[in-house]
């Protein structure tokens, strides 16, 4: 159409409008800090349809997103299982997104995870000369893998990460610890 005054494209795009759910409560509140541990949530607005098929449902605990699809769901519950989270005292808000992207929380809705977690890495970086990797994981406080000083990585990294970094080496490679969560 040229884009003039008074004209308008003979194009359409078609989409859905639908309803932002909303989240009232999970059960049980509380759970594992390493996840994994079957939750129902409730609320409203959580119909699954040919637009918004249930493989598009994600539950959300604080930060983290459960990746896999949930277990089961209807116009009222959901159910999943938790992601990993940190041991706080008031918990972690609990989020529900119909369509994988946009999460609708509760501020009150929090499952509070208890314990400590595996270390989730959160960054891998190299410094310009390349002579280390950094490695940085969550903010939970850890033993350092047990480590003193310098170390084999072996301590902290599984066997194929060790022999990824040792490459063409000898040697393998050695691990120290900046501060708790920075290798």
């Amino acid at each position: 159409n040229g884009g003039a005054e008074g004209t308008w494209s003979a194009d359409t795009v078609s989409f859905d409008l639908y309803a932002q759910p909303q989240v009232h409560s999970v059960t049980p509140a509380q759970g594992d800090a390493n996840g994994g541990e079957p939750v129902v949530i409730a609320g409203v607005g959580f119909t699954p349809s040919a637009v918004l098929p249930q493989s598009a449902f994600r539950c959300r605990f604080g930060d983290a997103v459960q990746q896999s699809a949930v277990a089961f769901v209807n116009s009222t519950h959901v159910g999943c299982e938790t992601t990993w989270g940190r041991d706080t005292p008031e918990g972690q808000i609990v989020c529900v997104a119909v369509n994988g992207v946009s999460f609708a929380c509760a501020a009150g809705v929090r499952f509070r995870f208890v314990g400590y977690h595996r270390p989730a890495l959160v960054d891998a970086s190299f410094p310009p000369e390349a002579t280390s990797l950094t490695l940085r994981f969550d903010s939970q406080p850890t033993n350092r893998g047990g480590m003193n000083g310098v170390s084999p990585c072996a301590a902290v990294l599984d066997d194929a990460t060790v022999a990824l970094l040792q490459g063409t080496a000898l040697a393998q490679p050695d691990c120290a610890w900046t501060d708790d969560s920075t290798t």
